[in-house]
């Protein structure tokens, strides 16, 4: 059964926020890190890094082009020589990345 369909005979609240044993609370540096850092993360670092929680469904990839929104979104023109480091890391990456850097730089909304 897919994990967004709702199993038969399941409680009405949801489950606690939980990454095998330890909840996201107890991990302080998941809890807004700089996107700086999360620009920068190899896959082995990531890998690493989000060991044991749900962000590693997402991969590597796909977690980067979301940082990349993000650091669009933010406007922090300090990020922009980490999102042209990120934007050798695959076409879906690139896209992202020089999309982030033209709404820095203010080309695009």
């Amino acid at each position: 059964m897919p994990w967004t369909v709702r199993r038969p005979g399941a409680r009405d609240e949801p489950p606690p926020l939980a990454c095998g044993n330890a909840t996201i609370e107890s991990v302080p540096d998941l809890t807004a890190p700089p996107l700086h850092d999360l620009l920068s993360l190899d896959r082995e670092a990531f890998l690493t890094r989000f060991a044991d929680t749900p962000v590693l469904r997402a991969g590597y990839e796909r977690f980067l082009r979301n940082a990349c929104v993000a650091a669009g979104n933010s406007g922090d023109r300090t990020l922009l020589p980490a999102l042209e480091r990120a934007a050798a890391v695959s076409a879906l990456v690139r896209e992202h990345a020089e999309w982030a850097v033209r709404r820095i730089r203010g080309l695009t909304k």
